[in-house]
């Protein structure tokens, strides 16, 4: 089967797009599985890889230029931040789009598959659904291939929670697919009320020989999160990190052994040490730190399964995890024995004395948490689930 990939991103030097990791697994995985895969980045630079086969972004230097914009927006202050710039002008964003954007798109689109000629699917990851409006319906009536959409930023992306920056189903038309994938199983009825003809539900995963345990590195933290943005998720850093890290320093009066690794932490970390993400990268942090954070956005949190990445790395890494009440985290993980969820304050304190004095528990709930992810959420897994999708298609 030989698949074009439309990717929200590819560069994985690009730390705006967090996601981007997420998508190389999925198409390493696919690749794995047999699958061929054709990319196109559609926010950043084209990269080749041994598991696809790369086109350049025909918007490229138009996205820089966009870009460009929201920077000099906001040092000017005419916005707080790309989120807010984005709010504001999303109307004339669109207009550009559907006017400018959309029928180059078409046309290199039209042009590739020519090109590759035996294509079996079009699949769309994550590209903003109201700046592709038609598309679907033209590839289809032109060339008969199926378009499938790949959402995996729900609910945060819906209507409903308006996405952390914009929703892209504004304006969108969700009949044009034949199949919607998506991250959340508690979110599938709303986007089939948005117009979705099918939809169907794929959780993250993870590649274990990428997300793999380090060894023998010392532990410089005792409790830590990796991540980024504290938006719509305040309250638990400060349950969690936060309040704990001031208690610590007061009852020992040692240094604070609490810390963040990331960006846009827009709160008070009071004692918590915050690093920068160029200086720590995820796994050595991981590693460095005895008691893993799974610090869930709201909508994540109380949408029934909406997966994330990181639950999953974390385990594949074989780290201690201590999540925030996460509805439906009993779809992945073993709570007791391969995750544990603190729900008040005084079950984090309660649970962070029991990890912090007991290695072997630690030890066993993460050696526990990566036979898990072995067993059944691994990127051949999901690749395996995704292919089903667009056989069906």
């Amino acid at each position: 089967m030989k698949v074009i990939a439309i990717c929200q991103s590819l560069d994985l030097a690009d730390k705006e797009l967090g996601i981007t990791p997420a998508w190389w697994q999925i198409l390493k995985g696919l690749h794995e599985i047999g699958v061929e895969v054709v990319a196109v980045p559609y926010y950043n630079r084209s990269v080749q890889s041994l598991w696809w086969t790369a086109y350049e972004n025909p918007n490229l230097w138009k996205n820089k230029a966009y870009n460009s914009l929201e920077n000099a927006a906001n040092t000017l202050r005419l916005s707080k931040n790309k989120m807010e710039f984005r709010q504001k002008n999303q109307k004339i964003i669109n207009f550009l789009v559907r006017n400018f954007v959309r029928r180059k798109w078409t046309k290199y689109i039209s042009s590739i598959i020519r090109k590759e000629r035996d294509v079996d699917a079009i699949l769309v990851l994550t590209v903003p659904l109201n700046q592709f409006v038609g598309i679907p319906s033209f590839i289809k009536r032109e060339f008969g291939i199926p378009v499938i959409f790949y959402d995996g930023d729900t609910p945060t992306s819906l209507l409903s929670f308006g996405g952390l920056s914009f929703s892209f189903y504004y304006g969108a038309d969700p009949s044009e697919y034949d199949a919607f994938i998506i991250n959340s199983k508690g979110a599938a009825e709303e986007v089939r009320n948005l117009g979705a003809q099918k939809v169907f539900t794929v959780y993250w995963g993870v590649d274990p020989s990428v997300f793999s345990p380090m060894e023998e590195v010392k532990k410089e933290y005792d409790v830590g999160f990796y991540g980024i943005g504290s938006k719509l998720r305040e309250e638990w850093i400060v349950h969690m990190l936060v309040n704990p890290a001031a208690k610590f320093r007061k009852a020992t009066e040692q240094a604070c052994r609490f810390a963040v690794c990331g960006k846009a932490f827009d709160l008070d970390l009071g004692f918590v040490v915050s690093l920068d993400l160029d200086d720590c990268p995820y796994r050595r942090f991981s590693g460095q730190t005895k008691i893993n954070l799974n610090i869930v956005r709201k909508p994540h949190a109380i949408v029934y399964a909406s997966s994330i990445s990181r639950i999953f790395e974390l385990a594949s890494m074989r780290c201690c995890i201590v999540s925030n009440p996460y509805n439906g985290i009993n779809e992945w993980f073993n709570v007791g024995k391969e995750v544990v969820v603190a729900k008040t304050d005084a079950e984090v304190s309660e649970l962070y004395d029991w990890l912090l004095s007991d290695e072997e528990a630690r030890l066993r709930l993460g050696a526990s948490a990566r036979q898990r992810v072995l067993q059944e959420h691994t990127h051949k897994h999901r690749a395996q689930e995704l292919l089903a999708v667009l056989k069906s298609a």
